[in-house]
């Protein structure tokens, strides 16, 4: 008979909730501990409550440079960090029987680091990628398990292209943990690191000022890949002042005017659609939400914004002469 597979998961929200329940109908493992944010503690329980037994513990214990315990995951064959944005202590990794594995959303080599989907629209990718990897040397440096490709659409938004990534991981870590159950031997496909491109959080926390001379599209795709609607940007906000202070833009769209004999940041027109602004390589975009002093205004309300046609949208704080 097989022994069964010992497995840790690591990681947080209705995703990974959704992973253990996968995991908990497969006969050969024996899921023996979750780690997740200790906020997160109670949503667990009461989603998985038909299984008292399984241990939950807070994910700061095995996060690099706040271990509780070194010999927390000794007799485990597995760890799998599955939607989780905390760094897990590597020597904890190294005391697994078999190792660690770990979804990152995102191609790599290409596209290692934080909010990588985010970076894929901004740089106007076609596709992006969700990857299984083995936790191993630097940050998503491990070798490749699996890995799903996926169409980037015209109106991706940051959260429609991680929902993409997530749904894609799934399937990958269906045929992951079937596999592991059936004992069968994984991949392990060495990156090519000399493609590595690593995207830092401290990148894209400060991404969020926008430069008028750039395009309309580029301008349109820094918005979109903002966009967590309904919930608040987990990274940054497009922002941009004016006379009125610091404006932040939740909602864009690339305009049609065209021969534009005016300056990049200049507002053309402001109505019920929203405003109108000249951007770089004579093109316009079309603003329809955005938050002033936390007053927000989209299309229905937009004209009692204070905007008027004329303003100068511009790159930071300055004096107005």
């Amino acid at each position: 008979m097989q022994k069964k597979v010992k497995i840790a998961f690591a990681g947080r929200g209705l995703p990974l909730v959704k992973l253990i329940d996968l995991a908990l109908t497969l006969k050969n493992i024996e899921v023996c501990a979750v780690f997740i944010p200790k906020k997160e503690l109670d949503f667990f329980r009461s989603k998985l409550h038909e299984f008292a037994e399984l241990w939950f513990e807070d994910i700061l214990h095995i996060t690099r440079d706040k271990v509780k315990d070194m010999n927390l995951l000794k007799d485990h064959d597995y760890l799998i960090s599955y939607n989780n944005t905390e760094i897990i202590e590597p020597r904890l990794i190294q005391n697994l029987n078999k190792g660690g594995l770990n979804f990152h959303a995102g191609s790599l080599p290409e596209y290692a680091g934080s909010y990588t989907y985010q970076w894929a629209i901004m740089n106007n990718e076609p596709q992006f990628a969700a990857t299984i990897h083995w936790i191993e040397g630097k940050t998503d440096e491990g070798p490749v398990i699996l890995k799903k490709e996926f169409p980037v659409s015209s109106k991706e938004t940051g959260i429609s292209l991680l929902m993409k990534s997530v749904y894609a991981a799934h399937e990958l870590m269906t045929i992951l943990l079937n596999d592991i159950a059936e004992d069968k031997a994984l991949l392990r496909c060495d990156q090519e690191l000399s493609k590595r491109k690593f995207y830092s959080m401290a990148a894209i926390q400060t991404a969020g000022l926008i430069d008028w001379n750039r395009s309309a599209a580029e301008i349109d795709r820094l918005v979109r890949a903002a966009s967590f609607f309904p919930l608040p940007s987990p990274t940054y906000e497009p922002f941009t002042f004016t006379r009125l202070g610091k404006i932040i833009i939740y909602k864009a769209k690339i305009d049609t005017t065209q021969g534009l004999n005016c300056n990049p940041g200049e507002v053309l027109g402001i109505d019920g659609g929203g405003v109108t602004i000249k951007t770089g390589n004579n093109t316009a975009l079309l603003l329809t939400s955005l938050s002033i002093d936390n007053h927000k205004y989209t299309c229905g309300n937009m004209l009692a914004s204070g905007i008027k046609t004329g303003d100068l949208f511009y790159g930071g704080p300055r004096d107005q002469k």
